[in-house]
């Protein structure tokens, strides 16, 4: 018996964080920032907040799977949710669900939100930063892309490079994400015609602390 996957129509539910801007102009980007697998809107919010300039508005979505795991230790037996922005298995190297749901997810919400017709720079960590040059591919009105502890998938992006940049910062220490495949792949990109720097962050790992912040913010004011 054989499964057959089918698209269907419908409404999504979409848990999100939204800041507005401090007064903003309608000229003024927001920021569509995406967090990493397993975690929430929550954290990348706090982790990233002093990064994010007043002015702009910021969009904080939990990703579209949530994945629940039962917890017992001294506050009692519950649990604990972290979200995906889709499902690859590294050990097959094939994909349960790709990148294309959670872009087209994404756009959805941001004209669902009014805001399609603003620019937008999309930022995203971990597995929201493989996942954002993809949403930027959906989306007509992005700016600038920006990816931190991630690989840009130069074997699947489009071969016809946007009008747009890609960034990225990476911890030369990251355990979860090579920073040397991950540079690779930026250079192949390079090589067809991106715009953009790829940037190497000496003794940094996976995290998000206040150096990768910094660098993050000067890339947001960046033309």
């Amino acid at each position: 018996m054989e499964l057959k996957r089918l698209k269907t129509q419908g409404w999504h539910i979409c848990d999100t964080i939204y800041r507005e801007g401090i007064n903003t102009k309608p000229s003024d980007p927001f920021i569509l920032l995406l967090h990493g697998f397993n975690e929430r809107a929550q954290r990348i919010f706090r982790k990233t907040l002093e990064a994010i300039p007043e002015n702009l508005t910021l969009v904080v979505p939990n990703a579209p799977f949530p994945m629940p795991r039962r917890v017992h230790d001294q506050a009692g037996d519950y649990y604990k949710i972290g979200y995906a922005w889709y499902f690859y298995d590294d050990l097959k190297d094939e994909f349960l669900i790709d990148y294309s749901y959670p872009s087209a997810w994404l756009n959805s919400l941001i004209k669902t939100m009014g805001l399609d017709q603003r620019p937008m720079i999309i930022i995203g960590y971990s597995q929201g930063g493989y996942l954002a040059p993809f949403v930027g591919e959906a989306c007509s009105n992005t700016k600038k892309v920006i990816g931190i502890n991630c690989r840009f998938r130069d074997d699947m992006l489009s071969s016809n490079p946007p009008s747009y940049p890609l960034f990225a910062l990476h911890g030369d220490n990251d355990d979860k994400v090579c920073p040397v495949r991950a540079q690779a792949s930026f250079e192949k990109l390079k090589a067809q015609g991106y715009q953009g720097d790829f940037k190497l962050m000496a003794g940094k790992g996976h995290e998000l602390d206040q150096d990768v912040c910094e660098e993050l913010k000067q890339l947001i004011l960046s033309k």
